[in-house]
């Protein structure tokens, strides 16, 4: 989806766990709104809206809010990928960002993390969740908008 958010381009791409139980039937957008119907339409009223709270317009989407399919979503996330690798290099000109890192080797923002105060983080596993309140519902036939 091309979410158009204070004028820029935002992309958001819709991606499915490959330890979903419906992962292998998922392999386009199309598949989705057969699986899984109204979750599209329902993902992009949620972009479109969530900004309202804050005082800020609604969203706007290019494509009409239509979902581009896995071909399409994978050039744009090749291009972005690119123009990343271009960035980081120092290949495009930076302006004012800041590309200061701790991990990325080929970068000349590359800064060594002992002259940070970082404070240690803690390595905690996640709480487990309960299989039984860990599954989506879907509605076939919902009024599209």
């Amino acid at each position: 989806m091309a979410l158009l958010d204070e004028g820029e381009t935002d992309w958001k791409i819709i991606v499915v766990n490959v330890n979903d139980p419906l992962a292998p039937k998922l392999n386009d957008v199309e598949d989705v709104e057969r699986h899984l119907p109204g979750l599209l339409r329902a993902t992009n009223e949620w972009f479109r809206i969530y900004k309202i709270p804050d005082g800020k317009p609604e969203n706007q989407f290019a494509f009409s809010g239509e979902c581009k399919n896995k071909k399409y979503a994978m050039d744009i996330v090749r291009e972005c990928a690119e123009a990343w690798e271009k960035l980081v290099a120092g290949k495009t000109a930076k302006n004012d960002l800041s590309l200061a890192n701790t991990t990325l080797a080929h970068s000349a923002d590359k800064t060594d993390a002992s002259s940070l105060n970082i404070p240690s983080g803690e390595d905690k596993s996640p709480a487990p969740i309960d299989p039984s309140i860990d599954k989506w519902f879907y509605i076939s036939g919902a009024p599209s908008s």
